[in-house]
């Protein structure tokens, strides 16, 4: 639900609460003093004749007609008052008060006349006479609302009347046309008076009161649908043609409150009647909400166009998992991801580049919560059968597409964050298939060539903030693998060239070299962390392949070559990493190699030592002078 929230921050949140907020102008204190000094007085008021009439009942003062007739006229003097006191502009608010007061006191009079089984029996009005009572007051509060320009008149009447629509013993056909026939009632209102904040209400009740109607009658599914769609139509109607210059996201608010609870209760109607024409329901709706925006768009509604077109892209992603089997589902949703993208930025529309963003999200949450383990694994003899590996590829190559295509089009604002969220989802997707489809060689080996590309996108871009720390990630995850379960997990062979384990740490150990290579020519500082790593892993191959004195011998001639190499290019670090692997050579060989080994071998193993730290020795003192003046440098 997405688009919902994207579509709400073109609402002033603040703009529904402006109705009860002092005028400009107006001081804090007049505002508590005029406004809710009187309403808080008028509940007082009504509490303390509800208490009186308790009271008087109690001690049987007054029968039961004379306390329904006292609280009719009680209501009606408060009404009466506050049209004669509100011809004065000063007493306008307050006077307000007392008819709303007013009218809510006599609508709970006649309310209990028939639904307090005490004054029923004791007065003998009937259910219908009740009702046709009940519904005389509201209209009587809606025309002096109508009359005095009084918002909240309007409330109180029209929420008196939903609450009518509870108050008979049984929810038949008659509940339900008397609750549309109150929804156009105060559609019209909401229309001519430009009372945004009523229409809010009134969607939210209309659907509401259709509950214990749909609960007492679960099989009327075309009475059920004919009056959903009739709520449908009267909501979209109002926000289509009512109009206000300060507020229009109260109109955006009916829209997707009209569509949330429609659709929440057709589809269940749907479901349960028509199970397996659902998905085409919601394709439906979509194309409903796509002919909405454009009736919007020619009347000149622009934001409402927006918002049904925003609701319309959602129900068409909606309708894709609902109807369709679930092994197409990402394929489809990731081709809707590109469409809306190419479209977006085609006609720079922001709901259609919002939509793209949201089913984009959709998409690669799928591929991450669903596709990854519930869908079918790779197999050569059922390709086309090999779903998850099919839904991957359809989701990365789409994630590029459109990473390419919001860096060529920069003129939205936000291009760079789902730029760079199309990038990430890329490559963890990547990273996530070659690790389910991949055999534990190859998994190594594969992620090996994915973060050399991403050694290489990091040196082509100029800022490559996010590409460096996916390659730190990806790069420290391949280090680990290789490290900890490579080492003991992979097979290796008599012949050495034709070991899994050793190939493996050999195209590891020249892809980080290579890394360091690429990223020491841009000058950067991940390169010196590259060739460590791939110095370690060298050291602990060999550790792992050879044994006794050819260990500490190997050791050292890669500790010499490691030194060759550090004064060739001049680099430091190179020269520390051959440094410490000789210190490591010789600790083993007099640590180890002198009590462990054969003398021969011992012999062979310090020999060979002592020259290399001697051929060391003389390289430093060869380049002194280069080395300090490097360092000076």
């Amino acid at each position: 639900m997405l688009s919902y929230v994207l579509c709400f921050k073109k609402i002033y949140i603040g703009g529904f609460f402006r109705y009860n907020m002092a005028k400009k102008g107006e001081s804090i204190e007049e505002n508590i003093g005029i406004k809710w000094f009187a309403r808080i007085g008028i509940l007082a008021l009504i509490i303390g004749i509800g208490y009186f009439i308790k009271y008087a009942i109690d001690r049987n003062w007054i029968n039961h007609l004379t306390r329904i007739l006292i609280g009719l006229v009680v209501g009606l003097f408060l009404v009466i008052i506050g049209e004669i006191v509100s011809k004065k502009e000063n007493y306008m608010t307050w006077a307000r008060t007392l008819e709303g007061g007013g009218i809510v006191i006599m609508y709970f009079s006649a309310y209990a006349a028939y639904h307090f089984e005490a004054y029923r029996n004791a007065i003998g009005i009937t259910l219908m006479w009740d009702i046709i009572l009940l519904s005389i007051i509201i209209l009587a509060g809606i025309f002096l609302s109508l009359k005095d320009n009084s918002k909240i008149i309007a409330a109180e009447a029209f929420f008196l009347g939903f609450i009518t629509s509870l108050l008979s013993s049984s929810f038949g056909t008659l509940t339900l046309v008397y609750n549309l026939l109150l929804a156009i009632g105060l559609v019209s209102v909401v229309i001519y008076k430009k009372w945004l904040v009523l229409g809010i209400g009134g969607v939210i009740a209309t659907y509401l009161f259709y509950i214990p109607w749909v609960v007492e009658n679960p099989n009327q599914f075309w009475m059920a649908i004919s009056f959903l769609i009739s709520y449908f139509l009267i909501f979209n109607i109002q926000a289509l043609f009512s109009r206000s210059e300060k507020n229009e996201g109260l109109n955006i608010a009916v829209v997707l409150i009209n569509s949330a609870l429609f659709f929440l209760f057709s589809y269940f109607q749907i479901y349960q009647n028509y199970f397996d024409f659902r998905g085409f329901y919601v394709f439906i709706l979509a194309l409903v909400y796509f002919f909405l925006y454009l009736i919007a768009q020619s009347i000149d509604k622009k934001e409402i166009s927006l918002t049904n077109l925003a609701i319309g892209i959602l129900f068409l992603t909606l309708a894709i998992p609902i109807q369709l089997n679930k092994d197409l589902i990402t394929i489809v949703w990731g081709l809707e991801t590109l469409l809306l993208t190419f479209i977006g930025i085609k006609l720079d529309n922001k709901t259609i580049r919002i939509s793209s963003y949201v089913v984009g999200i959709l998409t690669f949450a799928k591929i991450i919560q669903f596709d990854t383990w519930m869908l079918q694994s790779f197999s050569w003899n059922d390709i086309l059968g090999s779903t998850r590996l099919i839904s991957f590829l359809v989701g990365i190559v789409v994630f590029l597409i459109c990473a390419y295509l919001l860096n060529q089009d920069k003129g939205s604002k936000e291009y760079k964050g789902f730029r760079i969220f199309y990038i990430v989802a890329a490559v963890v997707s990547t990273f996530l298939i070659i690790g389910l489809e991949a055999k534990d060689q190859y998994i190594t080996i594969l992620w090996g060539v994915l973060f050399l590309g991403l050694i290489i996108r990091q040196i082509l871009e100029e800022k490559s903030l996010v590409t460096e720390i996916l390659s730190y990630i990806i790069g420290g995850i391949l280090f680990l693998k290789l490290l900890l379960r490579d080492s003991f997990m992979l097979k290796t062979a008599e012949y050495l060239f034709m070991s899994p384990r050793f190939l493996t740490y050999l195209t590891i150990i020249a892809i980080f070299y290579l890394s360091a290579i690429l990223l020491v020519l841009k000058d950067k500082k991940f390169g010196s962390i590259c060739s460590w790593l791939a110095s370690f892993l060298v050291v602990v191959l060999l550790g792992i392949e050879i044994e006794g004195y050819l260990l500490s011998v190997s050791w050292a001639i890669f500790g010499l070559v490691l030194m060759v190499l550090g004064f060739m290019v001049a680099r430091p670090q190179v020269r520390i990493q051959a440094i410490s692997v000789l210190l490591l050579a010789v600790a083993k060989a007099f640590l180890v190699d002198v009590w462990e080994l054969e003398t021969i071998y011992r012999v062979v193993s310090f020999i060979v030592l002592g020259v290399i730290l001697l051929l060391a020795s003389f390289l430093y003192s060869k380049f002194r002078d280069k080395i300090k003046k490097i360092v000076a440098d």
